[in-house]
């Protein structure tokens, strides 16, 4: 194969000199970099709480969506047994007319 000596040819090339003048220019770059805002914790909670409302991660969504429907299905729980009653009300055999 060709890729067999891959380990051979990595260790046999060049690896170009760091300059002279590079710790220098880290350390600058790192001394003109903004300047992290610390804000207060309640600020902070505010922001994200925010930030979730706005656009929703994933998991916000569906626990939303899972508290809505569990809402919805405790005020509409009286209509749905009626519903049930309904159509289960065949399967009732003291009823006596069809069987």
């Amino acid at each position: 194969m060709q890729h067999d000596n891959l380990n051979e040819w990595l260790n046999k090339r060049a690896a170009p000199r760091a300059p002279k003048d590079l710790a220098e220019r880290i350390v600058h770059a790192a001394a003109m970099a903004p300047k992290i805002n610390h804000q207060t914790l309640w600020a902070s909670i505010w922001k994200e709480t925010l930030s979730m409302l706005v656009i929703p991660h994933p998991s916000v969504a569906v626990a939303a969506g899972v508290v809505l429907g569990v809402l919805i299905g405790m005020h509409a729980s009286d209509g749905l047994s009626v519903l049930q009653q309904d159509w289960s009300s065949f399967l009732e055999i003291n009823e006596g007319g069809w069987l």
